[in-house]
Formats: C-alpha cells, structure tokens, sequence
C-alpha cells in the first residue's frame, strides 16, 4: 500500500508523504469565558481530554491546568487566541491573553504559544455534526493544536533541492578468466 500511495503523490504532483513528525507532549487549550476545552497532542495527532466548566476564576482554572500538565508531561502549551475575522482582537481576545499571562506566569519552564483560533468551534461543530452532546471545546482545542502542528509541518517540509545526480560508474562485471595460451612442440 506504501507504494501505492507514493505513486499516487507524484502521479498528483504533491510532496511524497513524509512519516509523522512526533514532538514531546502538547497542550492545547480553547480558553473562554465559561468553559475551557484542553487537549493534549504528540506533534500529528491530539486527543480531547475534558472541559473545564468555570466561572472566570482565571487562578483555578490555571491549578487544573498545572495538574494535567504534570499528569500528561506537557513540554509546551499552545492556547487559541479568538481573532476577529478581520484579524483585529476584541474583548475576548483579551481576556485570552490575561489568561495565558496568568498560565505562562504559573508554568514559567513551560513555552507558551498563542494561536490564531478563528473557526476552531465551527470546525469543531462540523466534526461533531454525528455525536451531539460531545465535548465540544475540548474538540475546538483538538482543532487549533492540529491546526499548530499543520504549520510546523508545513515549515519543516518545504520542498528539499532535488539530489545531485550521482556520477554514472560503470557497471560491474565478472572478471573474464584470463586465456591460456598453450605452445605446439
């Protein structure tokens, strides 16, 4: 099936299909104002982990967030920043960013990412379109962790320069025996 797929990327002109890129834990996180979706991924795959119902108590959602962090192992943390469709921030942005500082302030040894979020829900609503009743932020989260790991694959795997060509050996082949010359007396 392996070769079958490769064919396939170079038949349709893309990139041959690279093995998936495994990164130490990361956390992701949908903040918002009543719940906040958490998400833990291992550079190509993230998997919901639980709502936090909260409310705008910034410091015990932080506490949860320290304890799945030291349950899970989390190496970094990447937390969705709600961007309005013009790219502007409006007051939920902000919220989000007290929010992070907070987080970045409890987890000092942590890297903390903000990133662009816009859609995550939708898509997360999409997703969900078949099981109502799904953790639906935790899923959003699964989607803006998802969407940072597309980008880090995006850049890592820009299109490598083609080989040089190799220069062109002879082939080998077996030594002839040497003919043996025989004298008439």
């Amino acid at each position: 099936m392996r070769r079958w797929l490769l064919v396939a990327t170079l038949v349709a002109g893309a990139r041959p299909l690279a093995p998936p890129r495994i990164a130490p834990p990361t956390l992701g996180v949908d903040y918002g104002l009543r719940r906040v979706g958490v998400c833990v991924g291992v550079g190509f795959a993230s998997r919901p982990l639980e709502v936090i119902e909260h409310d705008e108590d910034i410091d015990a959602v932080v506490a949860r967030l320290l304890q799945i962090a030291r349950r899970e192992r989390i190496a970094s943390i990447v937390v969705g920043l709600p961007l309005e469709k013009d790219g502007a921030e409006g007051l939920q942005c902000a919220a989000t960013r007290r929010f992070a500082d907070a987080l970045a302030a409890a987890a000092p040894a942590t890297p903390l990412v903000l990133w662009d979020e816009r859609f995550s829900s939708r898509e997360a609503e999409a997703l969900l379109a078949h099981r109502p009743g799904a953790a639906l932020d935790a899923v959003a989260a699964c989607v803006i962790l998802d969407d940072f790991f597309a980008s880090a694959d995006d850049a890592a795997a820009a299109p490598p320069a083609p080989p040089a060509p190799a220069p062109a050996a002879p082939p080998k082949r077996r030594p002839r025996p040497k003919p043996r010359l025989r004298y008439l007396e």
